[in-house]
């Protein structure tokens, strides 16, 4: 069976903008005949997604209770949105930039 039209859609964006999905710390990716899975370890959010075509509209699914419906043609900037980017991305990833950050050593070390 081949995938439907709209998680066909969906995927082809994934591969047309793979510096954004590789931002997300995509794995565990399944795709099947009217869906898409997958793990993300991104800035907001960690965990599993879930992607379903039901006909006019793609419903995607977080392990936090957050639904959403949309058109497929914008799935993967509303998941952004949600896990990663969003309003407040910059301080977001200046913030999670500062945090990684090896502790200073002293002047001669």
């Amino acid at each position: 069976m081949t995938m439907t039209e709209n998680i066909r859609t969906i995927v082809l964006d994934f591969i047309s903008n793979p510096i954004i999905i590789a931002s997300w710390g995509i794995t565990s990716i399944d795709v099947k005949h009217d869906s898409i899975s997958f793990c993300v370890d991104a800035l907001k959010y960690r965990g599993k997604i879930i992607i379903n075509d039901s006909k006019d509209i793609v419903q995607t699914l977080l392990e936090n209770n957050c639904t959403t419906s949309t058109k497929p043609g914008i799935v993967m900037q509303v998941i952004d949105d949600l896990i990663e980017s969003g309003p407040n991305y910059n301080r977001e990833l200046k913030k999670w930039v500062v945090g990684n950050m090896p502790p200073k050593k002293g002047h001669c070390d």
